[in-house]
């Protein structure tokens, strides 16, 4: 609903820019461009998904052919809206390219060049909820170009243990300038879910919070500096690797 009010009210814009107290005349129209616009995902206009035929065509009025003078009136009325409208979407369009193609970048990799890859997981699967995970690096690498595939796709060499399919889009990708940047080397682990697993590296601290032992843990992949304080038992039951739990710790 929140997609098509946004729609509905870049019409109502486009029909009322000069009086925009005449919104309401003209929420019929907004609704019947609407309706009978083609959406990308479908290929069809809504009326053709809920009847399952095409809406008739609205044709122009010719002067004259109406015996009532309101309704002469009206039809004059609509097409000169409709003909105002169409100039006012072309203006919109022609605005959205312009802030388009001055934020656009052109980004070309060759084969054999080493680029940085942006991830965006959409959930975590971890003991606890971190607050701070939004704040984690996002970009992993550097990686090296094996190929091109078509005009905005790259294929990566990626770790063996990767589940990740090596195939990104230019977007995700940021060549690497330099030698010194700082950024995580190891691609995160996933599930067959897709979601991702953490997996400890070692045990930097240890601490009683609250009547309860935590321990400062180093994920796998991760700096020290973005080690987090976690529950002692928790961890055990989560992981049975004997190499997690420090002795001199515990």
């Amino acid at each position: 609903m929140e997609v098509v009010n946004r729609t509905l009210e870049m019409y109502l814009k486009c029909f009322t820019s000069s009086n925009p107290r005449l919104w309401t005349k003209w929420l019929s129209w907004a609704e019947y461009c609407y309706n009978t616009s083609i959406h990308s995902t479908t290929g069809k206009t809504p009326f053709e998904v809920v009847y399952g035929r095409s809406l008739p065509t609205l044709l122009s009025y010719v002067l004259g052919t109406a015996k009532v003078a309101t309704v002469e009136q009206e039809l004059v009325d609509r097409d000169s809206m409709i003909k105002e409208l169409k100039g006012k979407l072309q203006q919109a369009r022609n605005r959205m390219k312009q802030v388009y193609d001055l934020k656009h970048q052109e980004r070309k990799f060759e084969v054999g060049d080493w680029v940085f890859l942006k991830l965006h997981p959409d959930k975590q699967k971890s003991l606890a909820l971190r607050k701070s995970f939004k704040l984690a690096a996002k970009y992993y690498g550097p990686f090296k170009v094996l190929q091109r595939i078509g005009a905005v796709a790259y294929k990566l060499e990626l770790p063996v243990s990767s589940k990740i399919h090596p195939v990104f889009h230019v977007s995700l990708l940021k060549k690497q300038v330099g030698v010194k940047n700082l950024v995580q080397h190891q691609l995160p682990h996933l599930d067959e879910g897709g979601e991702l697993v953490p997996h400890s590296e070692a045990i930097l601290d240890s601490r009683v919070r609250r009547k309860k032992q935590e321990v400062l843990i180093q994920w796998q992949g991760q700096f020290p500096v973005e080690a987090t304080w976690e529950e002692l038992s928790k961890i055990k039951q989560k992981f049975l690797e004997a190499s997690l739990v420090d002795k001199r710790i515990v």
